[in-house]
């Protein structure tokens, strides 16, 4: 019995069929990052957001002292934001998805002491 040859009809055919994907891939590509274009302000907007949030967890001393300058000026209203903040938290406490998101954001971030890398291996994590 000959060995059979493969199929040279059937390369033909997938490498037309890869070369058709990776055509409409870019094509899909730059559609989408037209139609992105409007949301580039909101973006922005969160990126600036995100980064007020980090430098006010980066110096706490300001919020502090931003706390004592309201609780001094105005004492009244400075409880009534704290009752407010309490309630606040209370509340996120009971938003499992908050919470994630809140240990997510406190978590290592890659380069620094204590995280977390994966190793190509799905599911396996190795901690520098």
């Amino acid at each position: 019995m000959a060995a059979r040859e493969p199929d040279g009809g059937a390369s033909v055919r997938l490498a037309r069929r890869r070369a058709a994907l990776v055509q409409r891939s870019g094509e899909l590509r730059e559609r989408l990052a037209w139609h992105a274009q409007g949301l580039q302000p909101a973006f922005e907007a969160a990126d600036h957001l995100r980064r007020g949030w980090r430098w006010l967890r980066a110096h706490p001393g300001w919020v502090l002292l931003g706390a004592t300058v309201l609780l001094w000026r105005r004492p009244r209203r400075a409880l009534s934001l704290a009752w407010l903040g309490w309630r606040l938290w209370r509340r996120a406490q009971r938003w499992p998805w908050l919470a994630a998101l809140w240990r997510a954001q406190a978590a290592p971030r890659r380069g620094q002491p204590g995280a977390a890398v994966a190793d190509n291996t799905l599911g396996s994590f190795n901690t520098r």
